[in-house]
Parts: C-alpha cells; structure tokens; sequence
C-alpha cells in the first residue's frame, strides 16, 4: 500500500469518530528491499493473499487475557 493509500484511509477512520486503533506496518528495509517499483508490487501482493486472521485471533486471545 502506498503511504497515500494509509493517510486516506486512515482520515476516513478519523472523519468516522474512531479515536484509536491497533496499526502495523512494515517498510522495504525490514526485507532488506529497495522501496521501488518491485517493492510496490510485492507489498500489495502480501496486503491481498496475507492470511491476517492468525494475527487478528492472537490479538483477540490478548485482549480476552486482559478482561
């Protein structure tokens, strides 16, 4: 996603009312890439075929831990 993209949506979080969030994000130099056109590329290929729901059920556990 271009960092555009994340402003944009997250204005419209902001516009919405919502105050917080939980945000993770991981730039080129994290897979010791270059951020160009191949990065581009790869990093909206991951954003789509990512499963995230791992990640959201691990959060969901911590959050259940913490009631």
């Amino acid at each position: 996603m271009k960092i555009e993209r994340a402003i944009e949506l997250l204005q419209r979080e902001k516009e919405s009312g919502t105050r917080s969030i939980v945000l993770a994000y991981w730039c080129s130099d994290t897979f010791g890439r270059e951020d160009d056109d191949l990065w581009e590329t790869d990093s909206d290929n991951l954003e789509h075929y990512m499963d995230w729901s791992y990640s959201h059920d691990q959060m969901t556990d911590l959050l259940s831990q913490w009631e």
